[in-house]
């Protein structure tokens, strides 16, 4: 479910979220732990996106782009 948001945001967190860590809160981390962190932040947020952007889009799509059912005419008398 999150595999795409993953996809999208991966980069952005690990040039931005990690960055910020490393440079300003722990900047004697070992890169194992910032992998950790990275991956963590990466799920977190992906997460996030699915359930705060992704799925209320889906729906609201589905809502907006409703497709008329089909109505059975019957011929008969």
């Amino acid at each position: 479910k999150i595999s795409y948001s993953l996809y999208l945001l991966h980069p952005v967190v690990g040039l931005g979220g990690t960055e910020i860590l490393k440079k300003y809160y722990f900047p004697n981390m070992g890169s194992l732990s910032y992998t950790l962190v990275f991956l963590g932040l990466s799920i977190a947020a992906s997460t996030a996106s699915y359930y705060f952007i992704e799925k209320p889009a889906v729906v609201l799509g589905k809502n907006l782009f409703k497709r008329p059912s089909k109505v059975m005419l019957s011929t008969e008398k």
